[in-house]
């Protein structure tokens, strides 16, 4: 089976069809759910599980508890590439061009996009980068699962032979404050304004076609000869996009059910319920009761075992049981992705304190081994994108669209990318450092000089003149004080 040829009207037509299928749809929905929930709108996911488990109406009246984010907290603490930035090295570059890409990663905020690039790797195991020429300059733009469609080469389905970009229409999925009319200001259907467009990169050309497949103005040759997309994913099964579970998401949909069923009963449960009961012939018509009012309840003179009485009954539910209930769920959740159980926590034990430098080092040691496999990934990210800046930079400079600031020589695109990650090093408090210093000079490993030194980041000459002021200092209060003294002895002597 080859590629697809894209100049066929009728090619284009079935590739539409394909994009609108349940199956593609289905697979949107996924990476826009997960995507939701990671951005703090989980409620609609909530209810809908409240209702399905109970009933619209009951789930109506619910204290709806949907800004517990266990997904947000778990990426966060799992995606640590970028939380320092990295060190780039290039090499067969003038250093000049090494300069110009130095400036254009920092004004562009590279660093920031492919640390936001880790964060949806993590969240489902496959994010992307589009690379684009905007403003003068060359961006990046973090995409997601339902952002793109994609064409997988016939002699490698999990390398892809075209993108398309397009507009996922999430009216279906996403109801709650849309009304479904993308209005002239900015509002949750702007995304519409881009519906029934698909552009379409392969390494040969690019266009963009309708919903019908038609052809919107021209197809361009591809002046790069490069894809500008970088599929950031590992573990691929014969397949373009990764096929995943939902744990996480899911996860977090029912951790906050869970707790909206605990809110829920705390406030059904949670107040006494007044109970008259005795002869129904004695009954009141009317009865208000609050603390500055007294209640008067008949009683049948020629019956005396006819009476009424009036008394609360208190529901006891075990609260305490389920909260303990939560913590082991997220607990064991934790643990099955290898993260510590203080990550997260609904108690204030989850703090995550610790009693030495050493036991903080072991901690960041876990972390980074869990994350050294990412390590590697996002190495070939980085020269991936470099790869395709460069291109970029080379056939734009010197023209109208590309800031002559970032004008590069021709060669930059022989130049090669080194990227140095940070890894976990270990930080004392001065407090530590104090005791450590202590006692390596009661061991006899170091006098004060050395540890002064170590401590301030100073020549051993320079230590010693500070310890030999420090001492002069000593000594001339000494005298000072001796000398204050021998002046009153002197005055009582004469007096």
């Amino acid at each position: 089976m080859s590629n697809p040829n894209f100049l066929d009207q009728s090619v284009r037509s079935r590739i539409i069809e394909e994009i609108k299928s349940y199956e593609n749809v289905q697979r949107k929905q996924k990476s826009l759910k997960d995507y939701e929930v990671y951005t703090d709108n989980a409620y609609p996911y909530v209810y809908n599980a409240l209702a399905a488990q109970l009933s619209k109406q009951t789930a109506s009246q619910m204290p709806i508890v949907s800004n517990l984010n266990i997904a947000k907290a778990v990426v966060n603490k799992e995606a640590t590439i970028y939380t320092d930035d990295p060190n780039r090295e290039y090499t067969d570059i003038t250093d000049a061009d090494a300069q110009v890409l130095a400036d254009l990663y920092a004004e562009c905020g590279f660093n920031t996009y492919f640390g936001k690039a880790n964060k949806y790797y993590k969240l489902r195991n496959q994010s992307f980068l589009q690379i684009v020429p905007k403003e003068g300059k060359i961006k990046l733009r973090v995409l997601h699962a339902h952002n793109i469609d994609v064409i997988p080469d016939s002699d490698d389905p999990e390398q892809a032979f075209a993108y398309i970009v397009s507009s996922f229409d999430k009216a279906n999925y996403l109801r709650a404050g849309q009304d479904n009319a993308n209005q002239s200001i900015a509002d949750s259907d702007d995304y519409k304004a881009k519906g029934g467009s698909y552009q379409v990169w392969t390494k040969e050309i690019v266009f963009t076609m309708d919903n019908n497949g038609s052809i919107r103005g021209e197809i361009l040759p591809n002046p790069t000869g490069l894809i500008p997309f970088v599929d950031i994913a590992k573990d691929k099964d014969f397949e373009f996009f990764i096929r995943i579970g939902q744990a996480l998401t899911d996860f977090t949909i029912e951790f906050n059910v869970a707790w909206s069923d605990l809110m829920y009963i705390a406030r059904m449960q949670g107040y006494s319920v007044g109970v008259l009961s005795g002869d129904a012939n004695l009954k009141p018509e009317n009865m208000i009761i609050g603390p500055n009012r007294f209640i008067f309840l008949p009683k049948n003179p020629s019956n005396p075992d006819s009476s009424m009485s009036l008394d609360f009954k208190s529901p006891t539910p075990n609260i305490e049981a389920q909260l303990k209930a939560i913590d082991s769920m997220i607990a064991t959740f934790l643990t099955t992705r290898g993260l510590d159980t203080k990550a997260v926590s609904s108690n204030n034990s989850g703090n995550s304190s610790y009693s030495s430098a050493l036991e903080r080092l072991i901690a960041m040691i876990d972390q980074f081994r869990a994350t050294k496999e990412d390590f590697d990934l996002f190495r070939t990210v980085e020269n991936k994108v470099h790869k395709i800046v460069t291109a970029y930079l080379s056939l734009l400079s010197g023209t109208e669209f590309l800031d002559p600031i970032y004008n590069v020589s021709q060669a930059i695109i022989n130049s090669q990318l080194k990227v140095s990650f940070h890894t976990p090093e270990m930080l004392q408090t001065k407090a530590e450092e104090l005791d450590n210093a202590r006692k390596e000079i009661d061991l006899g490993i170091a006098d004060a000089a050395s540890v002064l030194s170590d401590l301030e980041q100073i020549s051993i000459e320079d230590a010693v003149i500070r310890i030999d002021e420090i001492n002069q200092r000593k000594i001339d209060k000494i005298l000072s004080i001796t000398a204050e003294q021998n002046v009153v002895v002197n005055a009582d002597s004469q007096v």
